[in-house]
């Protein structure tokens, strides 16, 4: 049996507060590049577009909703997410985060160590998650 992948979803209800929830994502061990022996592969889904961000060392984004419905991979340093119910997330190298707050209130996003913090974004289309 496979381990799955844990990720964090950002969302907003129905009054537009946002939220954060613990998921996981399913891996199932499958041929993905032969000859090379299988590996561990979650289903497909869909992107637009792919773009590097870079947070500045003491950067904060205030409160805002993402503009796009998006997954973020976090490559280097730390951040918290915190949305409009209270709820914080500690976000670092490795954390996988799928933003989806595109109407209400939405999230405030503070670089937390010292250096700058790298994500790779990836916009996927749609308004639900996986």
């Amino acid at each position: 049996m496979t381990q799955p992948v844990s990720y964090v979803r950002i969302f907003a209800d129905a009054a537009g507060e946002s939220h954060l929830e613990q998921l996981e994502m399913p891996l199932c061990a499958r041929m993905f590049a032969p000859p090379a022996a299988p590996l561990e592969v979650s289903g497909p889904e869909t992107a637009s577009t792919f773009r590097m961000l870079r947070l500045a060392a003491d950067w904060r984004g205030g409160w805002h909703p993402t503009p796009v419905r998006q997954w973020f991979f976090f490559l280097a340093g730390t951040a918290s997410i915190e949305t409009s119910d209270g709820a914080v997330h500690a976000a670092s190298a490795g954390s996988i985060v799928l933003l989806e707050d595109t109407t209400g209130k939405g999230h405030d996003t503070r670089v937390t160590g010292n250096a700058e913090v790298l994500i790779a974004a990836v916009q996927v289309p749609g308004a639900t998650s996986l």
